[in-house]
């Protein structure tokens, strides 16, 4: 009986350990088709944004060829290149969209190499803050970003107040990589850069009615982007620029009036402008020109089935013999 009851314990033990490895290994399957799952959902995800990055890309070298074959001596928004463009291939829609870069003051030339300030484009770049509803104030914050020193401006702030301030950064001292890095300087958000949204607009006036009724009609302010640049040069194009950028630089609202007008029909020239305000264009002279080298060809891929899209900008230069070299790649958003 003893060694029955020996027996029976160890088939127990036995059965035990048979259990146990069989739950081990079928957890361990589990685990594994799991993992597999997902391994091919992330794969399926990254092959199909490929896909879709390569049909951006696709509208990139569309863009590019529009840019490479406009030889002429001026650079405006009548041109081919200045058209947006929407393709449709199968459940795909492809939207291309050239902004000059030019036509907008660079920030990063506003402070020149030896740490000199260029007036004419300070003027302007402040002159665009105040007719877009922000206090200029909001530059001496943008050049202590950029500027070398430690020295903060009356109304900017260097590394003492990032750190008093516990902000997790300080200036870096160097200049803008890209627009997206203002949203980091102090009093900046992404309102100010990029503007508000439809919905934002829509609750904004809702809120005007509610709180003041005075103010149900005044308009939303662009985001900054469509002013400031970080690649272009220290010029900016009158043929391309927004309104606002030719008020900052002086020109009455009949003369903007007149000067967008004539951009509707054909490019401006100096000659052209002169007549307009000649004092104005004259004192502007060293930031004017009617040409751009610098461009943004922004790329939207929608599928149209799954609701997917893709927003890609490729910022490049174009040199004098119509070469384009690409500058820099930016995935704007993916959903």
């Amino acid at each position: 009986m003893k060694k029955m009851g020996k027996k029976n314990s160890k088939r127990g033990i036995i059965l035990i350990y048979v259990l146990g490895f069989t739950l081990a290994i079928t957890t361990l399957l589990l685990v594994v088709h799991y993992k597999t799952e997902q391994f091919m959902d992330e794969f399926t995800s990254k092959i199909y944004f490929m896909q879709m990055e390569n049909l951006a890309q696709s509208g990139y070298s569309i863009g590019k060829n529009l840019l490479e074959i406009d030889k002429n001596s001026y650079d405006w928004y009548g041109e081919s290149w200045g058209k947006d463009i929407e393709i449709d291939i199968e459940k795909y829609k492809i939207k291309v969209k050239i902004t000059d870069e030019d036509g907008k003051i660079n920030i990063n030339k506003v402070i020149g190499e030896k740490g000199e300030i260029n007036t004419l484009l300070l003027q302007t770049l402040k002159g665009i803050f105040t007719i877009s509803g922000y206090s200029d104030s909001l530059v001496d914050c943008l050049l202590d970003w950029i500027d070398e020193d430690e020295l903060p401006r009356s109304s900017g702030a260097e590394s003492t107040f990032y750190k008093m301030s516990n902000y997790p950064y300080v200036p870096p001292n160097r200049l803008l990589y890209s627009i997206e890095e203002i949203t980091l300087i102090k009093n900046f958000n992404k309102e100010i850069i990029y503007g508000m949204s439809k919905e934002q607009n829509k609750e904004e006036k809702e809120n005007e009615e509610k709180n003041n009724e005075e103010n149900n009609n005044q308009e939303v302010k662009k985001g900054l982007i469509n002013f400031i640049s970080t690649i272009s040069d220290d010029k900016i194009n009158v043929n391309t620029c927004e309104w606002e950028i030719l008020s900052s630089m002086g020109y009455s609202e009949a003369n903007i009036d007149q000067i967008m007008d004539q951009r509707g029909r054909s490019p401006l020239s100096e000659n052209w402008l002169l007549e307009v305000n000649r004092e104005v264009t004259l004192n502007n002279k060293r930031i004017i020109k009617y040409t751009s080298s610098n461009f943004s060809i922004n790329v939207l891929v929608e599928d149209t089935e799954n609701e997917k899209t893709i927003n890609l900008k490729f910022f490049v230069f174009r040199d004098m013999k119509n070469n384009i070299k690409l500058l820099r790649k930016e995935k704007v958003w993916t959903n």
